[in-house]
């Protein structure tokens, strides 16, 4: 569907790995095997192992395709049978509730992106009456490809923020454009005497301007490589950086066409902007009787003359107020950002991931491996509080799930409520510095014995118990949608029973209202 040819081997195959346990085959990102394998054609038809599975190495992407998924270079490409069984989700094509998978699709020719949505909904609308409990209310978006990174969204809130930032880089070129306009407009009257001596020797007016052009736009030229060289290398640096653990990211550009037609373009744009103006007024003074009685007469106090560089420093002033009231504007709000109570406290807390299970660990040595690591943790001198989490508040990673409370029943039409939730030890709050509310928070006995209990947020407790206490109250929710996926959907609905209620937190988006949201132990 993308186009994808492969670079060495094949690719997978159309069916293959349409059913679980099928297809136990692997295909390489061609910089991932140039980076593990040396780039040896000779792995093609090795026998490795991918999450515990052994699979076959089937191909290598060519080096141009780093993925489907903007910002991240992917590694390695398999069948989609072989997912559930990554995970140990065997519901994986069978359960409604499972909304994992990513949809790309390719349109026809001369089918719009409003008529497939359209179509799209009707198919949404015949589901939402087949499955109440599992569609109800859902609709269906499609988001252009250039405006899907790095995650589709409808509000195309990237689009704007780019638009908002180089409108701001426009500004301050344009600032810069008037500054060296004015600057060469200082030199173009020192230089009348030369250009009217030009002109008395044949020199015409479009000849004048040329010259002068031409001077600009090598000084507009000179600036295009040096920005384009510092913006190379800017790239570079920040490809170094990790945030997502060992992920490659892909933030360079390479300097094709595209990028050199922009620069070229731009730099042309910024040598007529600066020297347009300075070229026509020297070449129109081109005379050279009126050059020798201005130089005579001397150029001060003829505010005449000055016009033209005034409004330049008006026009120039102007811009640059504009640029730091936005920038101002700006660091206001990043100031606002920092002050929002995020309902925990993220100072002198250090945020480690490990999965022991890249190393061959199975689940009895990876519990050990955590007890372990958590019992060291706590014993070190400088520290006053540890714990385990499946994710960290802002994380890359989130799980959700479908609530049912006990007692309430879903009014017709409408779906049972969402939540997300988490799964940490007992000294989580405490590390966290999330202050309980109510209740107690969890401690080791939970852990170990068979009674299910939770601990929900403010929003959670007044939406689900409007006016009442949350404490004791019981609800179940969808293990099959979290983490820990391992039994069939429907069977794994074990009511649990709320101990604690604690402060909102932002765990997903700053600058989103608190939503429901629950930690189990």
């Amino acid at each position: 569907m993308l186009g994808v040819q492969s670079a060495r081997g094949r690719l997978i195959a159309p069916g293959e790995g349409d059913e679980p346990e099928t297809g136990p085959v692997v295909v390489l990102g061609h910089g991932y095997w140039v980076r593990r394998f040396g780039g040896d054609p000779g792995v093609i038809g090795q026998t490795v192992t991918l999450d515990g599975q052994a699979v076959t190495i089937i191909g290598v992407v060519p080096e141009a395709f780093h993925g489907p998924y903007a910002i991240i270079e992917l590694d390695a490409y398999v069948p989609i049978g072989m997912y559930g069984i990554a995970l140990g989700n065997s519901t994986l094509f069978t359960d409604r509730r499972n909304s994992e998978l990513r949809v790309l699709a390719a349109l026809k020719p001369g089918v719009t992106p409003q008529q497939a949505e359209a179509a799209l909904n009707v198919i949404a609308q015949r589901l939402a009456r087949a499955y109440p409990d599992t569609n109800q209310g859902q609709i269906a978006r499609v988001i252009p490809e250039h405006l899907a990174r790095p995650e589709p969204t409808a509000g195309h809130s990237t689009l704007l923020v780019a638009t908002a930032f180089l409108v701001m880089v426009g500004l301050v070129l344009l600032v810069a454009c008037f500054n060296v306009a004015n600057l060469l407009l200082a030199r173009a009257t020192q230089r009348e005497r030369e250009m009217a001596v030009r002109a008395a020797m044949g020199a015409s007016r479009p000849r004048l301007v040329r010259q002068l052009l031409t001077e600009s736009l090598l000084i507009a030229a000179t600036g295009a490589l040096g920005g384009a060289l510092v913006g190379s290398q800017a790239v570079r640096l920040l490809e170094h950086l990790r945030p997502l653990g060992d992920l490659a990211l892909r933030l360079a550009f390479t300097f094709d066409w595209r990028v050199f037609s922009y620069v070229a373009g731009m730099g042309v744009a910024s040598g007529l902007v600066a020297g347009l103006v300075p070229a026509l007024r020297i070449s129109s003074r081109a005379d050279l009787n009126d050059a020798l009685r201005e130089a005579s007469r001397g150029l001060i106090g003829d505010r005449r003359r000055h016009w033209l560089r005034n409004g330049l420093v008006v026009a120039q002033v102007a811009g640059s107020l504009v640029v730091l009231v936005a920038a101002g504007l700006f660091a206001r709000s990043l100031t606002n950002v920092e002050a929002i109570d995020l309902g925990y406290d993220p100072r002198h807390v250090l945020n480690m991931s490990l999965d022991p299970t890249l190393q061959g660990y199975d689940q009895l040595r990876s519990e050990a491996f955590f007890r372990n690591l958590l019992q060291r943790a706590q014993a070190l001198p400088a520290v006053t509080s540890a714990s385990l989490a499946f994710s960290v508040p802002l994380g890359y990673y989130g799980q959700g799930t479908t609530l049912y409370v006990e007692g309430q029943s879903v009014p017709p039409g409408q779906r049972a409520p969402g939540a997300g939730y988490n799964c940490v030890t007992s000294d989580y709050f405490s590390t966290m510095g999330m202050k309980l509310l109510k209740g107690r928070a969890f401690s080791d006995a939970d852990i170990t014995t068979s009674t299910p209990v939770a601990i929900v947020n403010e929003a959670m407790a007044a939406k689900l118990w409007p006016q009442q206490d949350a404490l004791g109250r019981r609800f179940s929710y969808d293990r099959a949608q979290g983490p820990f996926k391992s039994a069939p959907a429907g069977g794994n609905r074990t009511m649990v029973t709320v101990i604690g209620v604690v402060r909102n937190a932002k765990v997903q988006d700053v600058l989103a209202a608190p939503g429901n949201f629950f930690y189990v132990p």
